[in-house]
């Protein structure tokens, strides 16, 4: 009798949880959320993760690019994150006392090296990708670079470059150093800090480095 009674509790409950698979199948499978043809191919949960973390890198050169580019202007975007000058080192201490220091630390950190822009920045009509050798070719050819960068480019301007993005240890603070190339005496080399309010990354006063 008992044996009979477990059997029939276990049978139960495999009928049970059969119906709930078969419902959660259905389900997945009308809502579109994850087609039976990638239950394999879904990522890792550690990469999610980080896809997560890379939201705010993303977030912020947006941000910046929403900051600095005025509805008239195209700007060009190097595709190669640049390091952070080591000679400039001195003048940044001297003008982010006021920033936290893990937050410089943490840049000073990260920017010893460039990289390449990963995350797509959300490119408007507006601003596009330029390679680094095209870059460095422009302004090795000065004038008649600029002229013709212009002439294939219409509406263009500024070259905007970035480096990798220092973080305070809560990720509140956000720190960027940018370089702008452009044609004549125009050239600027900034801090850019940022701080995150509401859930969105509102730019904070730009730090100047050198300018020509």
């Amino acid at each position: 009798m008992e044996k009979w009674f477990m059997k029939k509790v276990v049978l139960r409950f495999l009928i049970g949880l059969a119906f709930f698979l078969i419902g959660f199948a259905l389900y997945t499978l009308i809502s579109g959320n994850i087609p039976f043809d990638r239950w394999n191919s879904l990522p890792p949960v550690g990469s999610l993760i980080l896809d997560n973390s890379q939201m705010d890198e993303t977030e912020i050169y947006r941000a910046i690019l929403a900051d600095r580019r005025s509805d008239s202007e195209t700007l060009a975007v190097n595709s190669r994150l640049v390091e952070f000058p080591e000679g400039y080192t001195e003048l940044l201490r001297g003008n982010t006392k006021h920033l936290p220091d893990d937050l410089l630390g943490d840049f000073l950190k990260k920017t010893v090296k460039g990289g390449d822009l990963e995350n797509d920045p959300g490119l408007g009509k507006k601003i596009f990708l330029i390679e680094p050798e095209e870059l460095s070719e422009i302004v090795r050819r000065g004038d008649e670079g600029w002229d013709e960068f212009h002439r294939q480019n219409p509406g263009s301007g500024r070259i905007i470059s970035f480096s990798r993005i220092g973080f305070n240890r809560e990720r509140t603070i956000a720190l960027v150093y940018v370089s702008i190339n452009c044609k004549g005496l125009c050239d600027e080399w900034v801090l850019i800090p940022l701080q995150k309010k509401d859930g969105k990354w509102a730019v904070g006063e730009t730090i100047g480095l050198l300018y020509s």
